[in-house]
């Protein structure tokens, strides 16, 4: 059973994913979880965060998309596909992310391996957390997923393994970046978890009933000359409030 409680932290983090250490620290000391082993991850472009709760689970969360940082630009665009770690093929651009600061924050991860770790993220955030958590399955270590505004990441081949891992992956309803590279290659994976336009909390929705809500979404968004209104639903602050709705 999705629990709310956990998805509200996961969207605040990944939230906060865009602030700098100094700011995430002082988010962190308000609510659950202890700044004395925050790390921060940063490597050419490639940002992330590791923390741990104050009940000892490990938290990495992945940055998204920075719309005037030109690498990561340039990450979305290298959308051909390439050999992934684990098994399959995944969008070559979110793997180099990826890959800049694997190897960092398993060396933060040390010891802790042996618990389950969460991993969250938004939009390109979103991609590297995907990416991670295949990776840490492979190990087995045990794993839970939640991703925000998530692009495809992989082929069929790769997205199989995630029939065995813990994933939930949100959709606000007309969400540009989750439509996004093409479905003839690429594919979702994790337990989708859609909210409609009017904000309500749709779990495993067909993909009939997904279009037929975007689809009354876009008479609305005509009639109130709502022109951005795709781009609009990305933003991480709306799947926030989404979610807190939905609590």
């Amino acid at each position: 059973m999705l629990d709310m409680s956990k998805v509200l932290r996961c969207v605040r983090l990944s939230q906060w994913a865009y602030l700098d250490i100094q700011k995430m620290k002082d988010n962190l000391s308000a609510h659950e979880y202890s700044t004395q082993k925050l790390k921060y991850f940063n490597k050419e472009g490639a940002q992330a965060y590791g923390m741990y709760t104050k009940t000892g689970e490990a938290v990495v969360v992945f940055r998204g998309t920075e719309p005037d940082t030109i690498n990561d630009i340039i990450a979305d665009l290298k959308a051909w596909p390439t050999v992934s770690e684990t098994q399959g093929k995944v969008h070559d651009g979110f793997k180099d992310e990826l890959d800049k600061i694997y190897p960092l924050i398993l060396e933060w991860l040390g010891s802790k391996r042996d618990k389950t770790v969460i991993i969250t993220g938004h939009s390109l955030g979103a991609a590297m957390a995907s990416l991670f958590a295949a990776r840490l399955h492979q190990m087995d270590i045990d794993v839970e997923l939640y991703t925000f505004g998530s692009p495809r990441v992989g082929n069929k081949e790769w997205a199989e393994q995630f029939e065995n891992i813990k994933a939930y992956r949100f959709v606000n309803n007309n969400d540009l970046v989750c439509r996004v590279p093409t479905g003839l290659y690429y594919q979702h994976v994790g337990e989708t978890c859609y909210f409609s336009y009017k904000g309500n909390l749709m779990q495993n929705a067909s993909a009939w009933q997904r279009f037929t809500d975007r689809i009354r979404s876009r008479v609305r968004v005509i009639t109130k000359l709502e022109v951005f209104d795709s781009l609009y639903d990305h933003n991480i602050p709306k799947y926030q409030k989404r979610v807190k709705d939905n609590k």
